[in-house]
């Protein structure tokens, strides 16, 4: 009789659980709705205020240029008298838009001005509720996350670690190629410099140009061979697909995952998965060893001589 009514809680104590599980999910969508609804107020609210700064700086830049061209072109009296024109009228537009920026006047039932102040407020008011709900969004996620199985929390880390991996390698290469384009135009840059464009580096004024650009060249390309940017690129992505893989073959039970037990078969996938990472840890340090043996060796004639 007592062992019935021990099962009897123990069920009930499931069911418990299971409904804590499920308040716990709902909860976490509430969160994760009000988290976006309270962003997009943040970048609605952010938006006029971006748009008015960056006209703010757009006139302050034309001012500093008008106030160049006036130092610049000073023997010209048709230039400098434009630019001092310009120079008054992009002062007066200057000082005008930033009175209006901080004006907040209440006059015959309403209000006067761009009033930043409130709205900046607003927008640190906005950013502290999207950080208080992050943080309880986070909180939460970990409560879920302890609740998991060790087999859900291991592809979820796996998820994270492909991301991370895939974005490593989408910015080695898109800083190789950057590099790379930036050589070739300065190679070229150099070529008619030195060939069919003299009289550019004559109106420059300018000697060392051609100098400066060449050791821009040589400089990137130490660069790029020293910090092996595609290299790096290539191994991060390999391990991706590698472990992506490795995930679609233990879902579908195929190839070494077949007519295995689900405790085999996750045993077996989480050792071909950490395999795969030591490997890319590995082609990691062999690359930087590389990268350090060469940059000795280079030093070692400059030692000699």
């Amino acid at each position: 009789m007592q062992a019935n009514v021990k099962q009897k809680e123990d069920v009930d104590q499931g069911i418990d659980l299971k409904e804590l599980d499920n308040n716990k999910e709902e909860k976490r969508l509430k969160l994760v709705l009000e988290i976006e609804e309270t962003k997009f107020r943040y970048k609605t609210a952010r938006r006029p205020v971006a748009w008015y700064v960056a006209l703010l700086f757009f006139t302050l830049l034309l001012l500093s240029l008008a106030i160049a061209v006036e130092g610049i072109f000073y023997t010209n009296p048709f230039i400098s008298a434009w630019a001092v024109f310009l120079k008054f009228v992009f002062a007066i537009l200057f000082i005008g838009l930033t009175a209006y920026f901080f004006l907040n006047v209440y006059s015959s039932g309403d209000f006067y001005g761009f009033k930043a102040i409130d709205r900046i407020k607003n927008l640190i008011s906005l950013k502290e509720d999207i950080e208080g709900l992050q943080v309880t969004l986070r909180i939460l996620d970990e409560l879920i996350i302890a609740r998991r199985p060790h087999e859900e929390k291991y592809q979820e880390e796996l998820a994270s670690t492909i991301a991370k991996y895939k974005g490593r390698a989408n910015r080695n290469r898109s800083l190789y190629y950057f590099i790379q384009m930036i050589i070739i135009f300065c190679s070229l840059l150099v070529t008619g410099l030195t060939s069919g464009l003299n009289n550019l580096i004559k109106v420059f004024g300018n000697p060392w140009v051609t100098p400066a650009i060449s050791f821009s060249v040589s400089f990137l390309t130490a660069m790029v061979t020293l910090f092996r940017f595609r290299e790096k690129g290539h191994n991060l992505q390999q391990t991706a697909d590698a472990v992506e893989f490795e995930i679609s073959c233990y879902k579908k039970g195929i190839f070494g995952y077949k007519n295995l037990s689900d405790t085999e078969a996750f045993t077996r996938f989480a050792e071909e998965v950490e395999k795969l990472r030591n490997e890319q840890r590995k082609r990691q340090q062999q690359l930087e060893q590389s990268s350090e043996t060469k940059q000795t060796t280079e030093r070692e004639p400059h030692r000699l001589t």
